[in-house]
């Protein structure tokens, strides 16, 4: 009767692991996916003046920002720094953009 009981036990907390490890997934999917989003409009708003990723050298050169229009050009997948260092984020995600 205490094998059963003990099974028993141990199957329901391997169920509550399970969807607790789900959960986390999950979790770990929209903050991978907050990252990568929040990574893009700071690369799009950016790219004319210069950013972390690429350095400053345009900064000087560039107009104001009232003037300035945004450009959207394809972004290099080398330039994600944020989101290529997660070794959980998708990569193909990544690499078709």
């Amino acid at each position: 009767m205490e094998s059963s009981k003990g099974a028993s036990s141990a199957s329901g907390q391997l169920e509550t692991l399970s969807l607790r490890q789900a959960q986390l997934e999950d979790d770990l999917r929209r903050i991978e996916k907050q990252i990568f989003d929040l990574e893009t409009h700071y690369i799009e708003r950016t790219q004319s003046y210069g950013n972390v990723v690429v350095g400053w050298d345009g900064f000087l050169s560039c107009r104001l920002p009232g003037n300035q229009t945004i450009r959207r050009g394809r972004i290099n997948p080398k330039d994600r720094i944020f989101s290529i260092s997660s070794t959980t984020a998708p990569k193909d995600d990544i690499e078709e953009e």
